[in-house]
Parts: C-alpha cells; sequence; structure tokens
C-alpha cells in the first residue's frame, strides 16, 4: 500500500484554494486537483509499505501526532 503522512488543511482555506484551482485550469495550467476534502499538506511519502506493516506505521504514528497539538 501506498503511504504518506499528512496534515489536513483547515476547512477555513477550502473555498480559497478551490477557487485558486479554477482560475489555474481556465487559465490552461496542466494541473490535477483534489476535491477540498483531500486537500493536505504532505510531510512525508512513504511508499510502498507491506501491508502486515501499516497498522505498525498508524501506531507509531499516532504516538508522535498525540505528543503536539
Amino acid at each position: 500500500m501506498r503511504l504518506f503522512v499528512g496534515i489536513p488543511l483547515p476547512e477555513a482555506l477550502h473555498a480559497g484554494i478551490q477557487r485558486l484551482q479554477e482560475q489555474l485550469a481556465a487559465s490552461g495550467a496542466e494541473l490535477s486537483t483534489v476535491p477540498p476534502g483531500n486537500l493536505h499538506f504532505t510531510v512525508k511519502f512513504l511508499g510502498d509499505v507491506a501491508d502486515d506493516k501499516v497498522e505498525v506505521v498508524a501506531s507509531r504514528l499516532a504516538e508522535v501526532a498525540e505528543r503536539h497539538a
């Protein structure tokens, strides 16, 4: 499974980012967009992780996240 560590963007930013995506698309720029609910800041791309390791990765990330706001 391909995994990454990401931080969701605040909902307050979604509308502005969506407008920017629309403006860029209208300009003829080649880009891929995602729905506002999928917007995130990628911290680290982990790549392919074996299915039996996904829970371990998720657990360790949860431990780290608990220590930070």
